[in-house]
């Protein structure tokens, strides 16, 4: 098995990542149902405010090439 890869972002890809983060936030809110569920401009404009100071992130993408089968994981 081969090792992960890690890449260490520079200070400006925050604008790189964000789409993925409110896509990551508008998949996993439904998953709380007793959480408030918030619309995609009040999950980006919660996001602009963080400021791009994000502390660690990391999107996995997981391949069975003898199955064909595909899965993600991502976490902040």
């Amino acid at each position: 098995m081969r090792t992960l890869d890690v890449e260490r972002l520079a200070a400006g890809d925050y604008a790189v990542i964000k789409p993925l983060l409110v896509e990551l936030h508008l998949t996993e809110q439904t998953h709380y149902s007793d959480h408030p569920q918030l619309p995609r401009e009040e999950i980006e404009r919660h996001l602009t405010q963080v400021g791009g100071h994000v502390v660690g992130f990391c999107w996995i993408v997981l391949y069975d090439p003898g199955t064909g089968l595909e899965g993600e994981v991502a976490e902040l």
